[in-house]
């Protein structure tokens, strides 16, 4: 029930999230008559969108996105967000956290492409439970940045959380000759530094997933080790499967994994 309840609470917060944005767009590009009839929608079902009380069916959606030049990240950050993210990787500030030594390994290609994808790897704080996260991956100035989002805690809703902000992470990808590594670090209140290590050997074609092996440092847990099988899956780019995968996200047992997801991260703890 606890699980179905949480679904049901993620759905509605996506569909308050994107009414929001929606409702910005149209109000920066003119009138809601105008969106509506570029969008061929009558007004009222544009205002069940904005209103959060509906979502559009896929075709409807990739016409939205279309249309104000977006992307499935208006599902789950707000555009302040968005234009503050924009403006802090296009900022020359944002090159320093890669270390001139580690230069040359960030700006080889990479073996994924940008975009939102999904991570899955086992919680340290409940062993019994499995993370689903959002990793957004973006390409510039030769480096490939990240941008994580760790859930709510278990049995706290999104909104008692507060921002997004205070359960995300950043980072950037490092090119290996045997793979690519992904270092992270705690950009909330939970201050930690983690990377991520993905093999060629884990990688399976049929599917596109990565397997590799997380390992998290936290200042007051220094003598904890914390190392957990992850498996990242790429997502193809296209708005109703980055949102049916963004309703994944969150705290899952291990039955609730996709059979090949849970398979992986069963063979890489074995591993």
């Amino acid at each position: 029930m606890y699980f179905c309840q949480r679904i049901q609470f993620i759905s509605e917060s996506v569909n308050l999230l994107f009414g929001k944005n929606l409702r910005a767009l149209c109000m920066e590009s003119g009138t809601f008559s105008d969106a509506a009839r570029h969008l061929d929608l009558n007004r009222v079902q544009l205002a069940r969108y904005m209103r959060g009380e509906s979502f559009p069916k896929p075709n409807q959606l990739e016409r939205i996105c279309q249309h104000f030049h977006v992307d499935a990240r208006i599902f789950t950050r707000s555009l302040a967000e968005l234009q503050a993210a924009h403006e802090q990787l296009a900022s020359p500030s944002s090159d320093p956290l890669v270390p001139e030594t580690l230069r040359s390994y960030a700006e080889q290609p990479m073996i994924f492409d940008d975009g939102i994808h999904l991570v899955y790897r086992k919680s340290f704080t409940f062993p019994d439970l499995f993370i689903v996260g959002p990793l957004m991956v973006r390409r510039h100035n030769r480096v490939t940045w990240l941008r994580g989002l760790e859930p709510p805690p278990l049995g706290r809703t999104r909104r008692q959380s507060g921002p997004f902000r205070n359960r995300s992470y950043g980072g950037f990808a490092l090119s290996t000759p045997d793979g690519f590594l992904m270092y992270f670090h705690g950009t909330g209140k939970v201050p930690f530094l983690s990377v991520a290590h993905f093999g060629l050997s884990g990688f399976f074609s049929a599917t596109g997933y990565f397997r590799g092996t997380y390992e998290m440092h936290r200042p007051m847990l220094a003598s904890e080790e914390r190392r957990a099988p992850i498996v990242m899956e790429p997502l193809r780019q296209k708005a109703s499967v980055v949102l049916a995968a963004l309703r994944r996200t969150g705290f899952c047992r291990t039955d609730q994994l996709p059979e090949q997801i849970r398979s992986s991260l069963t063979q890489s703890a074995k591993g």
